[in-house]
């Protein structure tokens, strides 16, 4: 599994008016090489810069193995960098681990984190990077995907799917690695998850998971969708 690059990326909620959870999305350039015109949570690739500590934290030994500091750090950047937020690497909850599929030809070995919007701050896009950046409920971003408004990857329907379900609780406790296999169509894409029963007969490189592995996320077998126009 060569070339792959460390990222980090950051789910950011808060309650709205009307007490529903929202999540904070942004939606890429089309015409970006990576995801692009996808909507995602903010985030970004680990840098050299990360690997420098400035602020003397250290994450809490409970973290689970794979999360370090210098992913807290990264995170903590791009989300400013992307949305001008202001967070701190405390403020971070691992929450999940996925690795890009191998048919891809950029692939990242991701950690998302959790965090709760800061009080007083207001959110803007870096034109940059995004064209916008929307407060959604999950259902609304489930069902905008569903009906082709707006394109969802993978990792980012499965976890917004799980908070519809009103946890903000990780998918699963180990956070496991997660790397999906996925088969390329006629504009459309099938990826399996790597719990699903049929997993090893799709192409690609693999990490197979147990049920108990995938935690929360056991039902989320496979994802057939249209690529984004």
């Amino acid at each position: 599994m060569a070339n792959i690059r460390d990222a980090a990326t950051v789910l950011i909620v808060q309650k709205s008016s009307d007490a529903d959870i929202e999540i904070l999305l942004q939606q890429r350039h089309n015409n970006m090489a990576f995801l692009g015109g996808a909507h995602v949570f903010p985030g970004g690739r680990v840098d050299e810069i990360d690997s420098t500590p400035n602020d003397g934290w250290h994450p809490p030994h409970d973290w689970p193995q794979g999360f370090d500091a210098i992913h807290a750090r990264a995170a903590c950047r791009e989300v400013f960098e992307e949305t001008g937020l202001t967070i701190t690497p405390g403020a971070l909850q691992p929450w999940a681990r996925w690795l890009t599929p191998s048919a891809e030809p950029k692939r990242f070995d991701t950690r998302f984190f959790l965090t709760w919007m800061p009080e007083g701050q207001i959110p803007k896009a870096c034109e940059i990077e995004s064209t916008s950046l929307t407060w959604w409920t999950p259902n609304a971003a489930i069902q905008a995907h569903e009906h082709g408004d707006i394109f969802l990857p993978p990792p980012t329907l499965a976890n917004i799917q799980y908070i519809a379900s009103g946890s903000l609780e990780p998918p699963s406790p180990s956070i496991p690695i997660i790397l999906p296999k996925v088969r390329l169509g006629d504009g459309m894409i099938e990826a399996v998850m790597p719990w699903a029963a049929d997993y090893e007969t799709f192409p690609g490189d693999g990490i197979p998971l147990t049920l108990d592995e995938a935690g929360a996320l056991r039902a989320l077998e496979h994802f057939t969708f249209h690529l984004p126009r």
